[in-house]
């Protein structure tokens, strides 16, 4: 009796969200199963993803308050798009308190995709002048090994904080990431993968926030055990909810 309840799952969900996750067979409980999981996925990486977002809008405000000497470091470092995403912010935020916002303020109102520009090759010269003081301010933990040429750590870091960004995109809007990140002309990202470069950001920021990340994070168990502990789950279910499969 998978059919009905698939049946209410499409007509709840729409036949058109629930086809992305229909396997080449056919297959109405691996369909259902795949649904769930990528749930169950989008869950246990969203905590990763919230403190990436929060500890690198952090870690760069601060890197550049100090490099600026001043916490409105944006309006001489920025270039013309996102410093009119920062002024869009400024221009809501006085509106709505009815008093110029503290710098602070503006940046938490930012989105996370306001940030992946800032480590593009647009702003290769402003970490490259800095002979990577500035960059080591705001990543003070990247070990040691990582290549000395400050174009390719850049690059590192913006391959990084890009994933994560798309990947936070996707699951805010409910879109399949179980087969992992599809990028337009470009490989697919495995899931692994960018659970491995939230840690990587976390750790450059500060081992503590990869300390707080491994004290709740599930998505190890979740990728490797999950699919299958949802089957089953959802074969119980049904069986107690219809009386057979």
């Amino acid at each position: 009796m998978v059919a009905p309840y698939v049946a209410n799952l499409e007509r709840l969900v729409s036949k058109p969200r629930l086809d992305r996750y229909r396997p080449q067979d056919g297959e109405d409980l691996e369909t259902a199963v795949n649904y769930l999981w990528n749930v169950a996925l989008s869950e246990a990486l969203l905590q990763g993803i919230a403190a990436v977002e929060v500890g690198l809008r952090n870690t760069v405000h601060n890197a550049m308050t100090m490099y600026c000497g001043t916490e409105y470091w944006f309006q001489s470092v920025l270039k013309e798009a996102q410093m009119n995403e920062v002024h869009e912010k400024w221009t809501l935020l006085s509106r709505r308190h009815k008093l110029p916002p503290r710098p602070g303020k503006i940046i938490a109102e930012l989105t996370f995709g306001f940030w992946p520009p800032l480590f593009d090759s647009t702003y290769q010269d402003l970490w490259w002048d800095n002979s990577a003081a500035l960059f080591k301010a705001a990543f003070p933990f990247i070990p040691t090994g990582v290549p000395p040429h400050l174009a390719i750590v850049r690059k590192d870091v913006y391959q990084r904080v890009e994933a994560c960004q798309k990947l936070r995109n996707r699951l805010m809007h409910h879109e399949p990431i179980f087969t992992g990140l599809v990028r337009l002309n470009m490989p697919i990202l495995p899931l692994p993968t960018i659970h491995q470069y939230i840690v990587d950001l976390l750790t450059w920021i500060h081992p503590d926030l990869v300390l707080n990340l491994e004290t709740v994070d599930r998505f190890d168990h979740v990728f490797t055990n999950g699919r299958r502990e949802i089957e089953d789950n959802l074969k119980e279910k049904i069986q107690a909810k219809y009386g057979t499969l």
